[in-house]
């Protein structure tokens, strides 16, 4: 299992920016500044939300970002179909439990094809921290 810093890094400096639709209820959340990964693994992650945003059973769209810039143009979700340079995945929350006053953490499991799209995620995160670990060992020896 990989357990990621606050916001998931894919390198010394690139970080993910979140933010998701809730299908279910039909409301977003665009608080990228607040919403973060937890905890990656291969088939689930799971993440830090702000409160009543969502509850079990629900399915969310998830937007990641890899650019500040583009995550701050976005005024309203869900966003229209084929966004560039956004990673859309399809999740259903398998647990909600509230970690601290405001916040809850989410258990969320990729839909159908966002599975690959998932294990394509982990595996670039693998990569990115296995060349991190190898720079703190280098310069530790």
């Amino acid at each position: 299992m990989f357990k990621p810093p606050s916001i998931a890094t894919t390198g010394p400096t690139e970080l993910y920016y979140l933010i998701f639709f809730n299908e279910t209820s039909k409301q977003g959340s665009l608080q990228y500044d607040i919403i973060s990964f937890n905890i990656l693994e291969n088939t689930q992650f799971s993440l830090l939300i702000p409160e009543r945003t969502c509850a079990q059973g629900h399915t969310l769209t998830l937007y990641i970002y890899r650019d500040i810039s583009l995550i701050k143009k976005v005024k309203e979700l869900p966003l229209p179909q084929n966004v560039s340079d956004v990673i859309e995945l399809n999740c259903k929350v398998k647990s909600y439990d509230r970690a601290s006053r405001g916040f809850a953490e989410i258990t969320l499991e990729p839909q159908g094809n966002h599975q690959k799209v998932w294990s394509e995620i982990i595996c670039e995160s693998e990569k990115k921290q296995e060349a991190i670990s190898e720079l703190f060992d280098k310069y530790k020896s």
